[in-house]
């Protein structure tokens, strides 16, 4: 397909991101998109009997009265051309089903008609930011059942939840209240047109929730969202411009609504003023032993879900032994606590460790069960040519654990025994975590650092 990025689609690109299905603004932006249609003027479908004009034939009529004495010469009227084709064509448009759409688009094809519809159509890919030629075979709707429950699922602070629902749910009512009354609401800001976006500034370690929160909330409220990475933007001015430009260009649509969500684990090097521009600043600490717990418990309901849809024969699918998996949550958890030293959190998982492991684990568990197939020791008493089940348990698990914590070791030894907390705590990026931890490090002076 067509995209953005290029006049020409040598190959199909696969879209994994939101859509906003807007053809007018797809246009506006390539209007060598644009398909040229010509179906005549209103007047040019009526059949018409005018159109029968004869010609005069070149060869005259001659009438003698003797030889060599013309008596008369006539040249007769001939009809070459009695336009029949045209006038038959216009009759079937008129007569015709499919004519009838073609006179007004505004229509609807049915039927078999349906099938003379192009698979094309043009949309804004959010994620990849790009207008794109999209098939609509290969579109899929999105689970609204399971958009709104996203943010619910989140294991995140509850008062954290209910300042984020509470600001947003007031500023989408807001924007409704003006597009109904066409009456601009005042803000608090006592400069006309400033404060009327949010912007929300979620701070913290990796993997525990930021990014997700304002996915999960962007699907609650179904509302598209924009995410921008520093790499986006460019880093002079002019590409600044640009790329701001390019991204918000539904900006000054309904599509944009006015609420940023700004998300770093580098807090401690933004800028002062940015402090007071934000409306609301949340702090994420690492995960304490119940939010592990929890996303285990949702990662083992959606694997689950996950085997139903690859497997429709139970016999195929994986058995989860989910109290198996739950104890190793809290042992890998607690151990990882105390494994290097008081407070240590060495080789513990964020959220996104965790969805990695069940990944890994599940994988494992697959071909364990292949590999065990072809072992000749199969269990005698099981039944002749049926495999024994898949297991996904704590031995899975255990060896993911055991690499991981093999990386984080050697991290910890390339920056002289300090964890990352240390090492981001000493370049002023962020402070120490408020859970229980190893001693408090001296900081070092940090010269010249800035936000990449």
């Amino acid at each position: 397909m067509n995209n953005s990025s290029e006049n020409r689609g040598s190959s199909p690109e696969h879209i994994e991101s939101d859509i906003l299905v807007d053809f007018e603004e797809t246009f506006n932006a390539f209007p060598e998109w644009k398909p040229k249609f010509y179906f005549g003027l209103a007047a040019d479908w009526k059949v018409r009997m005018d159109l029968h004009v004869p010609e005069q034939s070149e060869l005259p009529v001659l009438g003698w009265d003797e030889e060599g004495r013309i008596r008369f010469e006539h040249f007769e009227q001939v009809l070459t051309r009695d336009m029949t084709e045209v006038n038959e064509g216009k009759r079937f448009l008129l007569e015709d089903p499919l004519g009838q759409f073609r006179k007004d688009m505004r229509k609807t094809p049915t039927g078999k008609f349906l099938s003379l519809v192009p698979s094309r159509f043009f949309a804004y890919a959010v994620l990849h930011r790009k207008f794109v030629q999209l098939d609509t075979r290969f579109v899929r709707s999105a689970d609204l059942e399971a958009n709104n429950q996203a943010f619910d699922k989140l294991e995140i602070n509850r008062n954290y939840k209910r300042l984020i629902l509470a600001l947003v749910k007031s500023h989408f009512d807001k924007v409704e209240t003006e597009k109904k009354t066409n009456v601009e609401i005042e803000t608090q800001d006592l400069i006309r047109g400033k404060g009327k976006g949010v912007v929300i500034l979620l701070h913290g370690v990796p993997g525990v929730g930021k990014t997700a929160t304002a996915e999960a909330v962007a699907l609650k409220w179904k509302k598209p969202l924009f995410p921008i990475t520093c790499g986006d933007l460019g880093y002079s001015a002019e590409a600044l411009e640009k790329s701001l430009n390019e991204i918000f260009r539904f900006g000054v649509l309904e599509y944009y609504n006015g609420i940023m969500f700004l998300t770093t684990n580098r807090a401690g090097v933004l800028d002062e003023a940015v402090k007071s521009r934000v409306h609301l600043n949340l702090h994420y600490d690492h995960l304490n032993e119940e939010q592990t717990v929890a996303i285990f418990k949702q990662h083992i309901q959606r694997l689950r879900d996950i085997e139903k849809q690859r497997n429709p024969d139970q016999n195929e699918q994986i058995k989860v032994l989910h109290k198996e998996i739950i104890q190793f949550a809290r042992d890998h958890f607690n151990k990882r606590d105390n494994s290097h030293g008081p407070g240590s959190n060495l080789g513990r998982w964020n959220g996104r460790q965790i969805r990695n492991a069940f990944l890994i684990a599940s994988s494992l568990a697959h071909y364990d069960s292949e590999d065990e197939g072809d072992d000749e020791d199969e269990d005698e008493l099981a039944e002749p040519g049926r495999k024994k089940q898949k297991q996904l348990g704590r031995s899975q698990f255990e060896l993911v654990a055991q690499t991981t914590l093999m990386y984080d070791q050697y991290r910890e030894s390339v920056h002289s025994g300090k964890s990352d907390d240390h090492v981001a705590f000493e370049r002023e990026e962020r402070a120490m975590s408020s859970q229980p931890r190893s001693p408090t490090p001296v900081r070092m002076k940090n010269i010249g650092k800035s936000l990449s």
